[in-house]
């Protein structure tokens, strides 16, 4: 089983986020167990900030056992039309198109979403299995 990974639950990781680091780190070693680790490109953006170069990000993604896949044509398409749909709904600007394009990349490409950001993607992509730490 497939488990997408929110950048949520990494920067809990690698910055110690006080109160998420410990619980984060034990769903993502539970999800691990379970199979696959995956992130989007989205992701490793959302990331990027945390470290100096890129190689000390995929260094850390490595050490976690994930790994970072490109998105499918599909997960694009759904993502988008996610986001449309958000935006017709009168969705305010607080939702931007690369949290859909997470949402997408999880509902397409994996079986579930690891991520404390639930709400959402609940809302916009019914059917995809949350795991939230």
């Amino acid at each position: 089983m497939k488990t997408a990974v929110d950048s949520n639950i990494l920067l809990d990781i690698h910055l110690a986020n006080a109160g998420w680091d410990e619980r984060s780190y034990a769903a993502l070693r539970k999800c691990k167990a379970d199979g696959a680790l995956a992130i989007c490109p989205v992701v490793f953006a959302e990331c990027s900030f945390a470290f100096e170069r890129a190689q000390e990000l995929s260094h850390f993604l490595d050490r976690l056992g994930v790994i970072a896949e490109d998105f499918s044509s599909d997960s694009l398409f759904a993502g988008g039309h996610a986001f449309a749909s958000y935006r017709r709904r009168g969705g305010p600007r607080q939702r931007i198109l690369p949290d859909f394009l997470i949402g997408a990349h999880a509902a397409t490409q994996a079986e579930r979403l690891l991520t404390r950001d639930h709400g959402f993607a609940r809302q916009y992509f019914r059917g995809l299995k949350i795991i939230e730490p």
